[in-house]
């Protein structure tokens, strides 16, 4: 991946809020407390965040994307929509073609199905995080906390007060899954739930260990995170191989708490292990 020139400054006290969102998402909404600028100067993304951190402390946030390696990258996810047509599997010619045009939009095929590939998302994408949970983790300094469960609550906090919203059908002449790779999210200020959970993960990947994240989907129509830790009386979690991972509602715009399911339903969550 290319050398991203991005980074976070301090915090900052004030700001006048401004909302800038590049496409009109269908169920928008927003936490009342959240403010958002998105601005373009010299060449850069200058994006301004409010958030309410795991005490309820409101934290101002200013941070920069190199607007055209951002684009870039943004564009780089999705795969051709012709790739759903049939075609003839022993033709390794077309084998080939189809292999190489899924990885470069980090796809993947399972049996029948493709699939946007999450472990290459994350990959790829991650970078754009670590400023983010470096400043997470100043903010975690400052109040003397350091522990596992700290880091796992103020990232959730980031992230579910990302206003929440599905985008609207944007043209990129790709199948995109209804996904928003990280630097969409975080250069439009807004997502989904399977798009804010990649970038939870992102976020916390660089807070603890990547191998300790789960993602479960529920029912094909929500997605969210488990991660490994001990857990407390009251807070809802998965077994999974002998291990024990707390739920981890990141899709906003309710502030749940570790080990608080969104859902109102025993059906289970269907885990999807990204590393091994």
């Amino acid at each position: 991946m290319k050398t991203i020139l991005i980074f976070l400054i301090g915090l900052i006290i004030t700001f006048s809020p401004k909302n800038n969102f590049a496409e009109n998402p269908r169920d928008f909404c927003c936490n009342s407390h959240v403010k958002v600028s998105i601005t373009q100067v010299s060449g850069f993304y200058k994006i301004k965040y409010t958030f309410k951190d795991h005490r309820n402390n409101l934290q101002n946030l200013q941070f920069f994307y190199s607007s055209d390696i951002t684009n870039k990258d943004i564009q780089k996810f999705g795969i051709p929509k012709s790739m759903y047509s049939p075609y003839n599997p022993n033709n390794p010619f077309t084998k080939i073609k189809r292999w190489y045009l899924l990885k470069k939009g980090l796809y993947e095929s399972k049996g029948s199905i493709l699939k946007p590939n999450k472990k290459a998302i994350i990959t790829y994408y991650r970078p754009y995080c670590k400023p983010i949970s470096d400043e997470l983790l100043k903010i975690l300094k400052r109040y003397g906390e350091s522990s596992r469960e700290n880091k796992i609550n103020i990232a959730l906090k980031f992230v579910q007060d990302i206003p929440y919203g599905i985008p609207e059908n944007a043209n990129y002449n790709k199948e995109r899954s209804g996904l928003m790779p990280p630097p969409e999210i975080l250069s439009k200020m807004y997502g989904d739930c399977d798009s804010k959970a990649i970038l939870f993960a992102c976020i916390l990947s660089y807070m603890t260990n990547i191998n300790d994240i789960l993602f479960l989907n529920y029912e094909g129509h929500h997605a969210l995170t488990a991660v490994r830790s001990e857990i407390i009386p009251g807070q809802n979690f998965i077994e999974y191989k002998n291990s024990k991972y707390v739920i981890c509602e990141s899709s906003g715009p309710a502030r749940y708490a570790i080990g608080q399911d969104g859902t109102d339903s025993n059906t289970p969550y269907k885990v999807e292990q990204i590393w091994f």
